[in-house]
């Protein structure tokens, strides 16, 4: 995901030693911890309301294959009814 290299970390790893006291370490460990749970948590919820409202969608899917032989999935919408111009009273009398 931020694609960091084990040097890098190493190199923000000895900054924070430097910048934060040894004996606030496993306080700012634990709120890293709790920071990240919460976090993972949140993500877990947002994809699983996400599935929910797939699910509920009122549009169907289909598989279909473009002309280089790609499968893919295409949603199948249904197009709204027409609805014709109400006519007024002298249309009527015509």
């Amino acid at each position: 995901m931020f694609d960091l290299s084990i040097s890098e970390i190493l190199i923000i790893a000895a900054v924070i030693l430097i910048a934060v006291r040894p004996e606030d370490i496993p306080d700012i460990m634990s709120a890293i911890g709790k920071t990240l749970a919460k976090l993972k948590d949140f993500i877990r919820e947002f994809s699983f309301s996400l599935d929910e409202n797939k699910k509920d969608h009122r549009y169907t899917t289909k598989k279909i294959v473009d002309l280089e032989g790609n499968t893919r999935e295409a949603y199948d919408v249904p197009l709204p009814e027409k609805q014709e111009p109400e006519r007024s009273n002298n249309d009527q009398n015509n």
